[in-house]
This record gives structure tokens, C-alpha cells and sequence, in this order.
């Protein structure tokens, strides 16, 4: 279902967000504490060609990811349909990216709110740092990381509630 977003676009576009920047999806790129760094993510290692993305293109493509979840409307989906798999290694590979430079999305309170599922939500941060930490070692044990970027596109393994604890951490109100 999402293999469209990210799947084999190879063109490279020049990026202008920046740390502190408004995107024009109205969300803003920010560093945050070492206190919202899990120990886990940090020492995970990520697919190679990923390693050779900058920090500028990785927020470029969390506000499309951002925006994809949104337009989807996770926040009202039942659990069974949180449990789908339809999100790709490519994609959960990014979000993580991202989660370890340490830099966070600014969303505002309300769209935040109504972004997440009741289950993330009323969880809060520390359950979503044990359940995103657990995930990431997960996707070290799963994914090749030698795999392409298309390989890694066309791996449908991570579900919605997953990356939807993942993105509660890379956001913040």
C-alpha cells in the first residue's frame, strides 16, 4: 500500500528543511535532548546505502512520512487494522535514522493528538521508548543490511502500530 511513497524514486532533489525550519507540510525539524535518545536505536545498525543519506534528505522524507500517516488516519483505525503489515523496511529504516540524529518534528498539539491511536497515546513516552526499543532490535535481526533500496522497499514487514510508536517519538508537540 505505501510502496509508492518511497519505493524506486532515484532522482535526488535538493532539500532546503533545516533544523528549526517549517516544511511546507507545516511541520518544524527540531534537535531535542538526550533524554528522548534511546540507547537501543543508537547502537543499531542501519542498511548501508541508508548510511549515506544526509540528515537534510532523511527530514524531507519524514514530513512525507509524517503526511502519509496522517492521510491515512491511523489515529481512528481498530486494533486489528494497526496490526497489518504495510509499511517497509526502507521506510522504518528512515524513521530510525532520523529517531538517532536526535532531531524531532514539530507537530502542533491537536493534530498530534488526533495523528496517533488511542493505544500509543494513552501509553505515553516510556512505554513507547520500551515497545520502539524492542522494535529496533527487531528490525537489526530481520533486515539485510546489505539489501538495496529497492530490496528493502519491497520488504512489507513493520505494522502500523509499530511505526506508530516510533513516530510518537520522533514528534513532539
Amino acid at each position: 500500500m505505501l510502496d509508492w511513497l518511497f519505493g524506486n524514486n532515484k532522482k535526488k532533489k535538493k532539500t532546503s528543511t533545516s533544523t528549526g525550519s517549517k516544511s511546507s507540510a507545516g511541520a518544524k525539524t527540531t534537535k531535542t535532548s538526550a533524554s528522548r535518545k534511546s540507547s537501543v536505536a543508537y547502537s543499531m545498525d542501519l542498511p548501508q546505502e541508508m548510511q549515506y543519506i544526509d540528515l537534510k534528505t532523511v527530514r524531507k522524507i519524514m514530513h512525507s512520512i509524517i503526511q502519509t500517516y496522517k492521510m491515512i488516519d491511523y489515529g481512528k483505525k481498530s486494533d486489528s487494522e494497526l496490526g497489518v503489515k504495510e509499511w517497509h523496511s526502507w521506510q522504518v529504516g528512515i524513521m530510525f535514522k532520523l529517531y538517532q540524529s536526535g532531531d524531532r518534528v514539530f507537530i502542533g498539539g491537536a493534530d498530534r493528538k488526533n495523528m496517533f491511536p488511542k493505544s500509543v497515546l494513552d501509553g505515553g513516552e516510556g512505554a513507547a521508548q520500551r515497545i520502539v526499543e524492542n522494535f529496533a532490535q527487531k528490525y537489526s535481526s530481520k533486515v539485510n543490511l546489505k539489501a538495496t533500496k529497492d530490496a528493502l522497499s519491497s520488504q512489507f514487514d513493520w505494522t502500523a502500530r509499530e511505526v506508530g510508536y516510533l513516530l510518537y517519538l520522533i514528534t513532539e508537540e
